[in-house]
């Protein structure tokens, strides 16, 4: 997208004009594609676009609580069938020590087993609601 505006709203129009012209073009009778996951760079403005246009009503609270119910293997098949936005976590590593030496727990894992303990921890932090989880 090339714009001299980056909101939220903006992005969020851009695609929904895109996806009218896609219905123009193909007719209704063919859904405007999903993907399954979005990358993204973490710019909130891309992940807010995101689960907005491809999720509906999904707000960032309602996703985070998703993620976590994912990570917490409680999911409903409805927040396994709907976009993931996938955050670079490389972006995130140069502007945050702690993400760079939890990386560093994982580089230096021998077994696959500790490899899945230590990330599946690292996602638990990460992705908690709240910072007293």
């Amino acid at each position: 997208m090339l714009s001299a505006s980056h909101g939220t709203m903006d992005i969020v129009h851009w695609m929904n004009c895109f996806i009218e012209k896609y219905k123009q073009v193909y007719g209704f009778s063919y859904p405007f594609p999903k993907s399954p996951v979005i990358h993204s760079d973490r710019a909130s403005v891309f992940l807010l676009a995101g689960i907005q246009i491809f999720n509906q009503d999904e707000t960032m609270d309602r996703y985070i609580e998703r993620c976590w119910r994912i990570l917490q293997r409680t999911a409903t098949k409805r927040d396994l069938e709907i976009t993931i936005v996938h955050a670079c976590l490389g972006h995130s590593m140069k502007n945050i020590p702690f993400v760079m030496w939890l990386m560093v727990l994982l580089v230096n894992c021998n077994k696959l087993d500790d490899i899945i303990i230590i990330w599946r921890n690292i996602c638990i932090v990460l992705m908690s609601p709240s910072q007293i989880d």
